[in-house]
């Protein structure tokens, strides 16, 4: 998912330095897992993991929301248009 959001609003000759730039902040996404384990045994519930986690998030989704998908030229042999998502 992260590579198709990448190609989406980055041109492929950028790909490598977005996805570079971007492992610092997945590798340690990766271990949300153990936070919660560890927040659950020591609180007893996950009340404070949800505040951590839409605390995270909300910079994340507001940057979504100011990238506008980029112009794409279609390739030969290629539709112009994408199909309406059903």
């Amino acid at each position: 998912m992260i590579s198709v959001l990448v190609i989406r609003h980055f041109s492929i000759e950028t790909f490598p330095r977005v996805l570079g730039l971007l492992s610092p902040f997945l590798i340690p996404a990766s271990l949300g897992s153990v936070f919660a384990g560890v927040v659950r045994d020591t609180t007893g519930n996950y009340d404070l993991l949800y505040v951590v986690i839409a605390a995270a998030l909300l910079p994340g989704l507001l940057a979504m929301w100011k990238l506008a998908p980029r112009a794409v030229a279609p390739r030969p042999g290629r539709a112009a248009t994408l199909p309406a998502p059903t």
